[in-house]
């Protein structure tokens, strides 16, 4: 396969997604399909007859060139599933298709735009489709490690998030805002297109997935996976007084030596009277009682309140499920 020129440079608007259309017949469908996660994207789904509409343009811009789209039925044959994970509703199948002709299961725009099965391992052209919206780079789970855990990836969400490899990264329940997934998720957006991502958000979820805190940062000229965990460079947060109240650690790699991660924290005062907004406990054997020594790590505490918060007041601490990190790429 040929390498391809940057999707960012590329890219159509349609609704709440871009496009970009690879025309070159040089890609089989797992190239393909790799080709558009490298680009942050995935091969297209089709969701109603608009969007259908839409890319019949796009494949009549390119001259009728064979494009895969991201449906197959590779795993159970005749049960086609979109790449992206949606709900397999609206068809375009050309006349007598699928047909299955020598085991298809890959399906690509034919004559007219219509679908057609056709062997996974032939090399045409495709479709990506990226989202305009946030997009998942991490998640962690609370309460995973055991306290005999020697694993940093399990018991420190901070080494999946530093890792230079995905973690989960293919597995669909790992992506999920709840709890049900007994594991951290890590894919490869953030280090792949860093200077391309305009906004990150990180987001505390409780056990069924619904939001309970978020805070938005400014991603512009970042230049690593870290700084961006700065007061300067805060857009939004549930928090009146971040501006306000100094602090005295505000950082992603946190206070090391009590191992305490994307930490908040106003002050430090013998750990009675430690204030903040929020921290990542992941220390098997922590120091300070309001890091709830007797439960599993990680934990994800944060202030309920809209200031900071003692965190010796068990009243005011909330504990969270699940910890994740979203972006907004620069190119709208």
């Amino acid at each position: 396969m040929q390498e391809t020129e940057r999707m960012c440079c590329q890219l159509i608007a349609y609704g709440d997604y871009c496009y970009y259309v690879h025309s070159q017949t040089d890609s089989t469908y797992e190239q393909a399909r790799v080709a558009c996660e490298n680009e942050a994207a995935t091969l297209t789904s089709v969701v109603d007859a608009d969007e259908q509409a839409f890319l019949a343009q796009l494949h009549a811009n390119v001259g009728g060139t064979f494009l895969w789209i991201g449906l197959n039925d590779i795993t159970i044959e005749n049960t086609f599933v979109w790449e992206d994970g949606n709900t397999f509703v609206f068809s375009a199948w050309a006349s007598s298709n699928p047909d299955n002709s020598n085991n298809e299961d890959c399906v690509h725009l034919s004559a007219g735009s219509l679908w057609n099965d056709y062997s996974c391992g032939n090399s045409i052209g495709y479709i990506c489709k990226r989202t305009k919206d946030w997009m998942l780079v991490f998640k962690a789970v609370a309460g995973i490690a055991l306290p005999t855990e020697t694993d940093a990836l399990v018991y420190d969400p901070y080494q999946v998030w530093i890792s230079s490899t995905a973690i989960n990264a293919d597995n669909p329940a790992a992506k999920l805002l709840d709890n049900s997934f007994s594991g951290h998720y890590k894919n490869l957006i953030l280090d792949q297109h860093l200077g391309e991502i305009r906004e990150i958000k990180m987001g505390l979820y409780n056990s069924v997935g619904v939001e309970v805190m978020h805070m938005v940062f400014n991603m512009t000229d970042v230049t690593d996976r870290d700084s961006w965990f700065v007061k300067n460079r805060l857009l939004s947060s549930p928090y009146d007084d971040i501006f306000t109240e100094g602090q005295n650690v505000f950082s992603v790699i946190g206070e090391t030596v009590a191992v305490r991660r994307w930490y908040l924290s106003r002050n430090h005062n013998g750990c009675p009277d430690d204030t903040g907004w929020f921290a990542v406990i992941t220390h098997i054997s922590p120091s300070c009682t309001w890091e709830l020594t007797a439960e599993q790590k990680p934990l994800f505490l944060y202030s309920i309140r809209n200031t900071y918060v003692n965190w010796n007041t068990y009243s005011d601490v909330g504990k969270a499920d699940v910890f994740a990190i979203f972006v907004k790429m620069d190119y709208l």
